[in-house]
């Protein structure tokens, strides 16, 4: 069977999603622009669009076109002030990260807590808690069980590395082997001596950003129920199914008895986040912005392209990124194998493979029980055409 055969819409909105959402905006808002005067006004205001030269349309145009989502987020946002402002401590673990990861990628706090199938804060317990940190953890450090995928023993890992009641030792093993800076590891080291207390500092925001998302949903509720009615008619899912088919997103034979849950996302309107864990324990998860595929229309298609043949060739000028491109043009590689092939750890390579799959130049396909990581030879061929075809212009200008 097909993995997207499995898939199911999920026809309520996922508030805890939303509120962690519009906590990693605030705190990634703040990071970028807290140098400059009123930032947090900015923020509370700002357009749907980053990055407007990037459309068709204005950025005014475009609110105006969706502005049923724009109030909704200017409202949420108003209202997440009097929250987020006194949280600084957790904005430095939500912009926490490995240098390898690029500004793109979430932070160690967010990351640790979409690793959660819950609705709302209020299902998530202590015990729930720290198993999303340490997972959160593994991802920072890119850790891996080297099992097969879906083995009974890479399950067992699982289980073993995300216990609740972890040994502070083996923490601080893998905290000082990341690549992070002495201060950050110390920071991390003291954010899981303390867990009970950020466990019970994360509810709470959460709790009352969760309240605001879901008291301000009347504002976007015809589109939601809308975008809901068009996936389950079957036009709108088949878009989803093949972008994930294009990115070489080739999982039949995961989790073959599992159902692929559709959740759309609101404060994330423009995201489309993919979640295909091989634990058991965690939902198969596609979750797509309530705008994406609106403003996927909208973009300007050679604006965009430029935009990405500059991100492809940033990419590749890192040197271990290039090494990884050409061994993968010898044939699809599974982890452990391009690691040893190339000399390096699996943390290393996971963070590299993440920035060469945001550009679009790698994709994955998990074939059996592994991962299989190769080229996206249409990417390839079509970032080359366009350095080529600056060689020509140069040739004719000659």
């Amino acid at each position: 069977m097909n993995w997207y055969d499995r898939i199911i819409i999920n026809k309520t909105p996922n508030f805890y999603m939303g509120a962690l959402a519009l906590m990693e905006e605030y705190f990634e808002f703040q990071a970028q622009h807290m140098n400059e005067p009123d930032w947090s006004m900015a923020w509370k205001g700002k357009s749907l669009v980053s990055h407007p030269e990037n459309f068709s349309l204005t950025a005014s145009e475009i609110d105006l076109r969706f502005s049923d989502v724009f109030d909704y987020l200017n409202k949420c946002r108003e209202e997440a002030l009097r929250v987020v402002e006194s949280q600084d401590e957790l904005g430095a673990y939500f912009t926490l990260n490995v240098p390898e990861q690029t500004k793109d990628m979430s932070g160690f706090l967010k990351t640790s807590l979409i690793m959660s199938d819950v609705e709302s804060i209020d299902e998530l317990g202590r015990d729930d808690f720290v198993t999303c940190c340490l997972l959160g953890l593994h991802d920072l450090a890119g850790i891996e069980g080297d099992f097969d995928i879906g083995s009974p023993e890479e399950q067992d890992w699982f289980y073993r590395a995300v216990d609740p009641n972890f040994d502070m030792g083996e923490l601080f093993k893998i905290i000082t082997a990341t690549s992070l800076s002495d201060g950050d590891q110390m920071q991390l080291l003291r954010f899981f001596q303390d867990i009970d207390k950020y466990y019970e500092q994360v509810k709470n925001a959460l709790f009352k950003l969760e309240d605001i998302c879901r008291r301000n949903f009347p504002l976007v509720r015809a589109r939601y129920e809308e975008k809901i009615q068009e996936l389950e008619r079957g036009q709108g899912k088949k878009y989803y199914i093949d972008l994930l088919e294009q990115v070489l997103l080739k999982a039949d034979d995961f989790r073959t008895q599992d159902k692929v849950h559709i959740e759309v996302g609101i404060i994330g309107y423009g995201s489309l986040a993919i979640r295909f864990s091989s634990w058991e324990r965690l939902r198969l998860r596609v979750s797509p912005g309530l705008l994406f595929a609106e403003l996927s229309l909208l973009e300007d298609k050679g604006k965009y392209r430029d935009k990405m043949t500059q991100r492809q060739l940033k990419a590749i000028s890192d040197p271990t990124r290039y090494k990884i491109i050409r061994q993968l043009s010898i044939r699809p590689q599974y982890g452990k194998e391009l690691a040893n092939a190339l000399g390096l750890t699996a943390a290393t390579l996971s963070h590299h493979l993440a920035t060469l799959q945001q550009a679009m130049l790698v994709g994955v396909s998990i074939e059996g029980r592994k991962s299989y990581y190769s080229i996206r030879v249409d990417e390839l061929t079509e970032l080359g055409q366009a350095i080529m075809s600056m060689a020509q212009r140069s040739r004719m200008g000659e």
